[in-house]
């Protein structure tokens, strides 16, 4: 028995042994690892200081410093967290920066093309991952940067509870940056609406419009002849389009007509290369062709969804990728999308309008955080979200009170637009009293904001043909 119990206690003794050496040996593996990470990151960041530019130059003795201070800090097998070193930040200002570290990025090799400063974080949690945690504090930022620093935002923001104090001092700068300048705006644009801003001069630019054959888009064509533009007219009917022309030469402004299906991505690259090489560059894109349908969705038939699509959306698409290479390349234009306000709010029977309306107007708006992004403030956009137009589009309307919701007449409209894109203004709702629909939806619950549309009615009656209207 007494042997038995020795013959336990040896082999207790040499797996304890042997835990103890297996522990030694991952713990020596385990040192070598952030040994190794740490060695990565040194390089990673001396890559910055070598990249040639004089920007690197310049603050290459600043970045050997702060590399000299990168701290790590490891668990020990106790589970005790001891701090070797503290976390250092890294100032890297450079022309060309190839963030080089497949460790602490998912996606090595992320490029960064810009003129920012970005704060790069060495450190290593618990679990021995090492990340590296970005900030980008100067602005305007590149997007690949904002990229770099997304990623590893992602990858450490769990494990990063604290900030460090001067990182916190320089948030608390930001937010209160960030309130004054939302208040100053806020104050600008309340101004702006007692004594608008100055109407910018077009005089001899070029402005294309589409679907000016017709309704809005002659009598934008006419509002912007009358302001010394030359004008480019597409439409999909060569007659109406030039009689607009012909009424346009009539103020002496000039003008070139084209025929283009705005719903067919080919025809749309097409013409616009014609216009490109018989006209020359396009300073204003005016997209106003759109059509509906005005039907229950089971009423609708596939081609007629497809085509609403296509014309109210898509179009956008095609003649804004068309053109904006040209704008990119001078960092100047204006692109004016008219979209509807059943792009920002729903009704019956318009259900395929409604999602292509939506589609323009969140088109539009990214396409402004787009540009803002790429540093190209110099191209402006506005989106134009009129109510019902008296154009023969929309046949029958409906609300209860229209003195509340009138229908717009087509020339006052017209003329809203323009003066909207000689001041550049981002948004345009006409009437701006709409602007009163936009902080109901922010403040009440939906079933409340269904109770005020079955009260106010606003909306369209179902759009049958007008010879089965008048039959009933």
């Amino acid at each position: 028995m007494n042997l038995k119990s020795l013959e336990e206690s040896s082999k207790r003794s040499k797996s304890l042994k042997r835990y103890s050496l297996n522990r030694k040996i991952k713990e020596k593996e385990r040192k070598e690892q952030m040994t190794e990470s740490v060695e990565d990151g040194i390089q990673s960041l001396s890559c910055a200081s070598a990249c040639g530019t004089d920007d690197a130059i310049e603050t290459r003795e600043n970045i050997e410093k702060d590399i000299s201070c990168l701290k790590m800090r490891k668990e020990d097998f106790t589970g005790k967290q001891e701090n070797v070193t503290s976390a250092a930040a890294v100032t890297v200002v450079s022309q060309e920066l190839t963030i080089a570290a497949p460790r602490y990025f998912p996606a090595p090799n992320l490029p960064y093309n810009g003129n920012s400063t970005m704060h790069l974080t060495f450190m290593n949690i618990p679990q021995n991952n090492p990340v590296a945690y970005a900030h980008t504090y100067m602005t305007p930022f590149q997007s690949p940067g904002f990229h770099a620093s997304q990623i590893a935002h992602t990858q450490s923001l769990a494990s990063c509870s604290t900030l460090s104090f001067p990182a916190t001092m320089w948030l608390i700068f930001e937010i209160f940056v960030v309130y004054f300048k939302v208040l100053f705006y806020w104050l600008e644009a309340a101004f702006r609406r007692i004594i608008p801003p100055p109407k910018k001069n077009i005089e001899d630019q070029t402005v294309l419009i589409t679907g000016a054959g017709g309704g809005i888009g002659r009598l934008l064509s006419l509002e912007f002849a009358a302001h010394g533009a030359k004008l480019v007219l597409w439409d999909i009917n060569k007659d109406s389009n030039e009689e607009t022309a012909a009424q346009v030469r009539a103020l002496g402004s000039v003008a070139h007509t084209y025929i283009c299906d705005c719903s067919n991505r080919e025809e749309v690259y097409r013409v616009a290369a014609k216009v490109q090489r018989e006209v020359g560059e396009v300073d204003i894109l005016v997209n106003n062709a759109g059509i509906l349908s005005g039907k229950k969705l089971l009423n609708l038939k596939d081609v007629e969804i497809e085509r609403t699509m296509r014309i109210n959306t898509l179009a956008h698409f095609w003649t804004v990728r068309a053109f904006l290479p040209d704008m990119l390349e001078k960092n100047k234009g204006h692109i004016v999308n008219i979209t509807s306000i059943a792009g920002s709010f729903a009704s019956a029977n318009l259900t395929d309008y409604n999602a292509s309306k939506f589609g323009a107007t969140g088109f539009s708006q990214s396409l402004v955080l787009e540009l803002r992004e790429m540093g190209k403030t110099g191209i402006k956009v506005t989106c134009v979200q009129p109510y019902t137009v008296n154009t023969g589009l929309v046949w029958y309307p409906k609300a209860r009170f229209p003195s509340l919701y009138p229908v717009l007449e087509p020339d006052y409209v017209a003329k809203e637009v323009v003066a909207a894109t000689l001041r550049d203004e981002e948004i345009l709702l006409i009437p701006r009293t709409l602007a009163l629909n936009f902080f109901l939806t922010g403040i009440l619950p939906f079933k409340a904001l269904l109770i005020l549309s079955d009260f106010l009615q606003v909306g369209v009656y179902e759009h049958i043909p007008r010879d089965e209207k008048k039959s009933e």
